[in-house]
């Protein structure tokens, strides 16, 4: 069997590691025929899901938890039989994988072309569940039943043995967070978190521990909520392009210009026109962030209906935490399904390259806050040198001339002048 790499690079085309692109057309059911230099061969593209079929079966099963666009070759290896060099599909064959993604029966579509119609057996195909949100698909931790969305790929068994091992390891990757603070001051870097997510699912707790060692002087949180009078005036991005962060600045969005594919959209807040525009202008916004140096990084924390109902008892309880909770919670509470609909489409489609999505089980608050400020960290480091800036030749003389202190030129030591 020829072993194959490919990149998903979004929703509708993937780039395989030899040199010729992978052609993939879209047809009903969620089937798209995937014609390239290891062709043909039929993938099921879904939020968070790829199948590929051979033969009328599953013959691989990929979960992605960042969105489409994580996938990467490092990550996702199909296995194919065949190796039909594209320029030898000629236009009848490729008209007729077409006619037979748009054919009713989706078994038919996944057969092989000219072979004879044989039972689907999707049902009862091989499928693995990632173990972790960040996990590649390479690590696969056993049988599990098909998945409906993203989020149902998502391990929420994962959890700290005790705080002190929660403790240590928040403390390591806070520690290398203040350090990348310091680098983009220096460097005149920006960038932007993005934090969305159900509600009760951490978010605050994650802002609160991200932000908790870092200089608040050039770390500004921007918890967003329904826009004000003036801002239902403007176009619903004027207001995040105000909030922007200068050089050398990180901004965080405990909420963000999503609200617009989220709960504008579920809840009726912007007209079907307004919303699915969104799907072409936050992509566009976010590409002139990122083109224009800014590092996006984007996270959804996730809980299930169980623990979030546990949640909401307990800020009820909970004299300290009462004011997190509204009525406006229970009102989002009746609309779950669709804004679980909403955001793995979401997430699907607003997914690229230089801002993939990551999504993380949000049911352990400590592993959640750990995972969350590792692809933080991982992100806001890619590329920067870290290495401390050499020490200016003119505070080493003032230093002599006004405290009588000799400092080496490298800064390692001092003694009096």
């Amino acid at each position: 069997m020829a072993q194959v790499t490919f990149e998903l690079v979004s929703p509708e085309r993937l780039l395989v590691s030899k040199p010729v692109e992978m052609v993939v057309l879209p047809g009903s059911e969620g089937l798209f025929a995937v014609l390239g230099g290891h062709a043909p061969l039929i993938a099921t593209l879904r939020p968070g899901v790829i199948d590929i079929h051979e033969g009328g079966q599953v013959a691989d099963r990929i979960f992605v938890g960042g969105g489409f666009a994580e996938v990467t070759p490092e990550r996702c290896v199909v296995l194919a039989e065949t190796a039909t060099p594209l320029k030898d599909l000629d236009r009848p064959t490729i008209a007729e994988t077409v006619t037979r993604l748009s054919a009713a029966d989706p078994a038919a579509a996944m057969r092989p072309i000219g072979e004879d119609p044989v039972p689907s057996e999707l049902d009862s195909a091989p499928c693995w569940r990632r173990s972790t949100a960040s996990r590649s698909s390479t690590d696969r931790g056993g049988p599990a039943a098909m998945a409906k969305s993203i989020f149902d790929t998502l391990d929420r068994k994962t959890c700290f043995d005790d705080e002190d091992e929660y403790l240590a390891a928040i403390g390591k990757v806070q520690k290398k967070l203040l350090s990348l603070q310091q680098a983009y001051l220096l460097q005149k870097r920006r960038a932007v978190i993005v934090l969305e997510g159900t509600d009760a699912a951490g978010k605050g707790g994650l802002v609160r521990r991200l932000t908790e060692r870092l200089d608040p002087r050039f770390c500004k949180v921007w918890p967003i909520g329904a826009p004000n009078d003036i801002e239902r005036q403007q176009h619903y991005l004027a207001r995040f392009w105000a909030r922007l962060p200068g050089p050398g600045e990180i901004a965080v969005f405990d909420r963000s210009w999503y609200g617009r594919l989220l709960v504008e959209r579920v809840e009726g807040l912007a007209a079907k026109a307004d919303w699915k525009r969104g799907f072409r202008e936050i992509p566009e916004f976010e590409r002139q962030l990122t083109d224009d140096g800014v590092r996006l990084i984007k996270i959804y924390l996730d809980i299930d209906p169980d623990e979030q109902k546990r949640r909401f008892v307990d800020r009820l309880i909970d004299p300290m935490k009462r004011w997190k909770l509204t009525a406006r919670d229970f009102e989002a509470r009746r609309f779950a399904g669709a804004y679980r609909k909403a955001a793995a489409e979401m997430i699907a489609e607003t997914s690229s390259k230089r801002a993939p999505w990551s999504v993380i089980a949000g049911d352990f608050k400590w592993y959640a806050r750990v995972e969350a400020l590792k692809i933080i960290s991982a992100a806001l480091g890619d590329g920067v040198d870290l290495t401390p800036p050499p020490l200016d030749p003119v505070l080493v003389g003032l230093a002599r001339s006004e405290l009588g202190v000799l400092i080496s030129p490298d800064g390692s030591s001092a003694g009096e002048a």
